[in-house]
């Protein structure tokens, strides 16, 4: 057996959000013009927007440092904002940036954002007892057309982590989205808002595209 990436039907684009329906949104990201974007328009939408940038030690006014005490700080910032009134949680991969171009700097990746994540889901796991979905987004994470000109690894690791997971925890349900440079941010969100269930999901070229086994 093996999967395949077929071509789907687009998502329902109507966004009617209102802040009287919308909960919280966790975002973990590198600062950057992509982050902004997506925070904007999720606070556009009348969501409150809780950002975690990575990288940083000030957890007070939202970020948190993904290093050797990662477990511990991860939990601790997740106690202060109450992650029970966290309705989702997005996570971006290396969006639109070059891909790592050496040992040393995939090591620091792997350091940072993939043990981030392995020690996210595990204090998900033991500090809540209601289910909670996670968004994965990046781009260059799959052959999906086979005309792809590269794959980044680095993300391709966060979305294995993303597989596996699904298998192994009760309560967080990860969603992977692999997107290109012609893929709008409401595209994203309209995807996301959609709640389709569909774990792996693809955009080329304004297609979506679906994991199929």
């Amino acid at each position: 057996y093996h999967t395949i990436w077929e071509p789907s039907a687009p998502v329902n684009e109507s966004m009617k959000a209102t802040a009287e329906n919308n909960g919280n949104i966790l975002v973990i990201a590198r600062e950057n013009s992509f982050a902004a974007a997506l925070i904007g328009k999720y606070r556009k939408l009348g969501y409150h927007v809780i950002p975690a940038y990575i990288y940083t030690d000030d957890i007070d006014t939202g970020k948190v440092a993904a290093s050797e005490n990662q477990y511990i700080k991860i939990k601790r910032f997740l106690e202060q904002i109450d992650v029970e009134s966290i309705e989702k949680i997005i996570i971006l991969g290396n969006v639109f940036k070059p891909a790592v171009s050496s040992i040393s700097e995939l090591h620091s990746f792997v350091h940072y954002d993939v043990k981030y994540l392995l020690f996210l889901a595990s204090v998900l796991e033991s500090s809540q007892n209601h289910s909670i979905d996670l968004y994965l987004l990046s781009d260059a994470v799959f052959y999906i057309t086979k005309t792809e000109k590269y794959l980044k690894p680095e993300n391709s690791m966060l979305f294995s982590i993303g597989k596996s997971m699904n298998l192994e925890n009760r309560y967080t349900r990860f969603h992977c989205i692999d997107f290109d440079e012609l893929t709008s941010i409401d595209t994203i969100v309209c995807e996301i808002e959609s709640k389709s269930g569909e774990a792996w999901i693809g955009y080329r070229n304004g297609q979506r595209y679906l994991e199929k086994l």
